[in-house]
């Protein structure tokens, strides 16, 4: 019934009907003309303003044994990709030490890269001294080792460290005396022409490890020395004093090498990629 009467109400006068229709149409069209437009001047706009600007993305693996540097040319290939850079950075469950009572922070996993300078004649080394430029994941520090008389020995070492958050190696000359280092030997160096004599890049596996008032890191590190073209593989467990009672370290350190059968390493990593 309600059919039969619009229908009636459409044929009675046909013209003023197709005048309704083509209004309709005609307002349909001049909207959506509109609204296109608006959505084509949007996306033209958002696109001129973000041309200058330089993305830095980031994509996760899901997989833990998934390498980074598969998806490298995979990556680099995609049109407007100016760069890519593996960097493996995790966290995992914290730890506890076989026979201990005190389960440690959760640890991390991260790369490191560390380039080593010194003068052409030796200025640091005959100094025993260190000065080093480690790129660690996004952040980059700048460190100065200052080794004591003593030599090492069953692998521990005692020496001054200072370090500070820096770009480059001047910046950090700059501020290492604000934390500690000697402020003559930053000021030669500032002026002395230094070069870089190895690089170590390595992954480390690091957690802190604390037995009643004694806290350490446990660090596994792995990876590569070099030096002029040259390399050798680094493996080593390096175990670093943080706070608490010195006698207490060292007996976490020799039981640890005796359930791990570790053998003690006498030179550091600068010394053993000085030698490659």
């Amino acid at each position: 019934m309600i059919v039969q009467y619009a229908w009636r109400l459409v044929v009675r006068n046909r013209r003023r009907t197709g005048t309704y229709l083509f209004g309709l149409a005609l307002a349909v069209g001049l909207l959506s003309g509109i609204l296109f437009f608006v959505d084509a001047t949007g996306r033209a706009m958002t696109a001129t303003a973000l041309a200058p600007v330089r993305l830095d993305i980031v994509a996760h693996a899901v997989e833990p044994t998934f390498d980074p540097a598969i998806a490298v040319a995979s990556i680099a290939a995609q049109r407007g990709v100016l760069g890519v850079e593996p960097v493996t950075a995790a966290d995992f469950t914290s730890a506890v030490r076989a026979g201990g009572t005190q389960p440690s922070p959760v640890g991390r996993m991260f790369a490191l890269e560390s380039s080593y300078f010194d003068t052409a004649d030796g200025m640091l080394r005959n100094k025993k001294a260190a000065l080093r430029l480690r790129r660690e994941n996004e952040r980059t520090v700048c460190c100065m080792k200052l080794r004591g008389e003593e030599e090492s020995t069953d692998g521990l070492r005692a020496h001054e460290e200072y370090q500070c958050d820096a770009g480059t190696l001047e910046d950090g000359l700059r501020q290492l005396p604000e934390k500690g280092a000697p402020e003559a030997l930053c000021g030669e160096l500032l002026h002395a022409e230094l070069k870089e004599i190895c690089t170590v890049s390595f992954r480390r596996c690091a957690v802190l490890l604390q037995e009643q008032d004694t806290v350490c890191e446990l660090a596994l590190d792995k990876g590569e020395l070099r030096r002029e073209g040259r390399g050798a593989p680094l493996c080593e467990i390096e175990l670093e004093y943080v706070a608490g009672d010195e006698k207490a370290f060292h007996a976490l350190a020799a039981e640890l090498a005796d359930q791990l059968d570790l053998v003690p390493e006498n030179e550091s990593k600068l010394a053993r990629a000085m030698k490659v």
